[in-house]
């Protein structure tokens, strides 16, 4: 091949780059927002990736090991759909976030495309915040009524994902240093996002987001999280004056052999193993849980178990349940392991987001079965981009040499 020829197919390789990169970065964008524009871009940024390697001729993928847990648990989600009576429907959402996990430790080569990643997720995140705030309070003063229960877009779960992004701003803000402006964007999505997650109702979820402040003060032997804690509990304590829905629902968690909700729950969990006893190898079929709900007496044609483990059981049976539950207890102890070697400032920054995601999808999966779409999305976005900051900061140290295998 000449010089010409060369520097064409680098200038071709740079620019399938750059259209892959930015296709991500949209897509980030676009995860609490739309469904549309967020497929749109995701497959947009497959597509460029794919013919980049093909130009490049070279197809190897970085896989990490929690990369191939991750393709146990697809496969796992495959073969409850030969039980399923709905299709694919359920490997669609597993064949969305695998892949761009690993778009993500492929293409992310840098601090800073790492930067544009939470910069990306930060404006997301605020744009939503703004929607979901802006409908709730103008269709309570449209309809002379108390505020109902905040949605935000496209979130399905939004409750657990604005405690996610709120752990990884609070992980950010430790060792990355910002202007003026920077801090002011970041306080302003932070208070929305406090306001939208006290009008979420979600009581579990302020309770996970007051553990996660402690977790982070306990790890890192600061106070100054508990800022995010002394905001939510003023929010809670306006509510608490002011809000009828909010002083009902603080008020439940006194009684709680009477609460509504949990005794409804405790239904659903009843029924949801009735499922895994008929059902206990490949279970009923990802995503097919309320196309059994009435069969086996759901309560209000529930469209999940509300418990993310029984949830998994009773859709995907026990080889889907073993399969998920290996990944998250590998990455978990990874998390653990990865402490005493954290090799950068970033690292140690995502490390700290890192087990704030994993507190959000354990503890909120005892109450809900929401770690799928745009859960997932963020959860591995924060993975992929710890694997690659400790990796990039071990090569720099091994003077190249990789952490992540290829094949």
């Amino acid at each position: 091949m000449d010089e010409s020829q060369s520097a064409q197919k680098a200038k071709v390789l740079g620019y399938l780059d750059t259209a892959t990169w930015w296709s991500l970065v949209a897509m980030v964008v676009a995860i609490p927002l739309a469904e549309t524009p967020k497929t749109i871009c995701f497959i947009s940024a497959l597509s460029f990736w794919i013919a980049k390697m093909a130009v490049a001729g070279d197809f190897r993928i970085a896989i990490p090991r929690l990369g191939w847990f991750l393709l146990a648990w697809l496969g796992a989600t495959f073969l409850s759909t030969f039980n399923s009576e709905c299709g694919f429907t359920g490997v669609r959402d597993v064949l969305t976030y695998v892949p761009f996990f690993l778009l993500i430790v492929n293409v992310v080569d840098s601090e800073r495309r790492m930067m544009q990643l939470f910069w990306a997720v930060v404006i997301g995140m605020g744009i939503g915040d703004v929607a979901g705030l802006w409908k709730t309070v103008s269709d309570a003063m449209r309809m002379h009524t108390e505020m109902g229960r905040l949605q935000i877009l496209s979130l399905g779960a939004a409750a657990p994902y604005l405690v996610m992004v709120l752990s990884l701003m609070m992980g950010m803000a430790y060792h990355v240093r910002w202007g003026r402006k920077e801090w002011c964007l970041i306080g302003l999505v932070a208070l929305f996002s406090m306001a939208a997650l006290i009008l979420t109702y979600t009581r579990s979820m302020w309770i996970v987001m007051l553990l996660v402040v402690i977790i982070f003060v306990a790890l890192q032997k600061s106070w100054w999280p508990a800022i995010a804690a002394a905001v939510l509990i003023a929010g809670l304590g306006v509510g608490l004056a002011t809000s009828s829905v909010i002083q009902g629902r603080t008020h439940d968690l006194t009684n709680l052999h009477r609460d509504a909700s949990l005794v409804e729950r405790y239904e659903i969990w009843g029924a949801s193993l009735r499922m895994v006893q008929d059902y206990p190898v490949l279970g009923v079929g990802a995503k097919c849980f309320m196309a059994h709900s009435e069969r086996y007496g759901v309560p209000n044609g529930q469209r999940q178990a509300h418990n993310q483990w029984v949830n998994v059981a009773a859709e995907n049976g026990l080889v889907g349940l073993v399969c998920f539950l290996a990944w998250m207890v590998y990455y978990a102890s990874f998390l653990f392991r990865l402490r005493r070697f954290l090799s950068n400032k970033l690292s140690r920054t995502l490390w700290l987001s890192a087990i704030g995601s994993v507190v959000v999808v354990m503890a909120h999966g005892i109450v809900d079965a929401s770690f799928g779409a745009e859960l997932a999305l963020l959860f591995l976005l924060i993975a992929g981009c710890l694997i690659r900051a400790q990796d990039l900061g071990t090569s720099q140290q091994a003077g190249g040499a990789s952490g992540i295998a290829r094949v």
